[in-house]
């Protein structure tokens, strides 16, 4: 055996005790973003907003009975089959990214009506998935919020039972379940308080400036709406911006948008209009 290649040899045992010593003193862990260095991961974030909505469905679930059951379980089945469907197709881990098939399953079902056809419920479910199956390929990529996007996919293309049934947010002991843990997340730093106050406040004080016979969007049945926009929607990790300073950017202007969405065009599906084309712009307020 020459020198050289007594050498590559030394060389390739070298770099195997290397290797394995650093796999036995800190095995390499990689996440997809967002990365956020805290205590808590995204993963259990996702989870807790999702133990958040649980009170808001199990009100609307007693307020409006059976038919409230039938559509939030039938939302959440199509969104997760239509994750497995594509979990089997791309073979991908299913359980990636089930917490967010959960958390916008149940807000798509929050946001339709009480008598809402199950095909319907699907078709949503179908366009939330649309709009967050990029996610599993790479978060970047993603830009509107999924619920928001099934629920103006459903409004566009049935819009004659939108006007004629009750939402399940419509209910005051539904926005009350609602706001309480979404509270509870604001005092617990899950979600930004700065982000919340934004929205609210920019959407207050637009619908005050244009008041007219529709009242104040935070009056009655539209209630609900604002409020799960301002605590699960604008709030959302994936759909927003990731600088701190962007990120009020992107709530006040989603709030002034959507208020003024809502007094021009009467129909409170603005709201998810204004949020929608916040999410178009949130490259732009990143790149600063």
């Amino acid at each position: 055996m020459n020198l050289k290649t007594q050498n590559q040899n030394m060389e390739q045992g070298e770099t195997k005790r290397v290797f394995r010593t650093v796999k036995q003193e800190a095995p390499l862990l990689v996440k997809r973003s967002p990365y956020l260095h805290q205590t808590i991961s995204t993963h259990s974030r996702v989870w807790l907003t999702v133990a958040a909505l649980a009170p808001a469905a199990l009100a609307a679930i007693f307020q409006y009975g059976l038919p409230a059951l039938a559509g939030i379980l039938n939302c959440l089945f199509a969104s997760v089959m239509l994750e497995w469907i594509a979990a089997k197709i791309c073979k991908r881990n299913f359980f990636q990214g089930i917490g967010h098939v959960f958390l916008y399953g149940l807000m798509l079902a929050l946001l339709l009506h009480v008598r809402t056809p199950w095909w319907i419920s699907w078709l949503g479910a179908f366009f939330s998935f649309l709009a967050a199956n990029p996610a599993r390929r790479g978060p970047d990529v993603q830009r509107f919020h999924p619920a928001f996007f099934g629920w103006i996919a459903v409004f566009f293309l049935y819009p004659v039972l939108l006007g004629h049934s009750p939402s399940l947010l419509s209910s005051p002991a539904v926005q009350t379940a609602l706001l309480l843990p979404a509270l509870g997340l604001v005092a617990g730093a899950i979600l930004r308080w700065k982000t919340v106050c934004g929205f609210l406040a920019s959407c207050y004080l637009v619908s005050w400036m244009g008041f007219h016979e529709n009242g104040l969007i935070f009056s009655g049945a539209w209630t609900g709406v604002v409020l799960l926009a301002a605590f699960f929607g604008v709030t959302d990790f994936w759909t927003s911006p990731l600088v701190p300073r962007a990120k009020l950017i992107f709530s006040v202007a989603a709030g002034m948008l959507s208020a003024a969405l809502v007094l021009v065009t009467g129909e409170i599906a603005g709201i998810a209009f204004g949020i929608l084309i916040a999410n178009g712009c949130v490259p732009l307020m990143d790149k600063k």
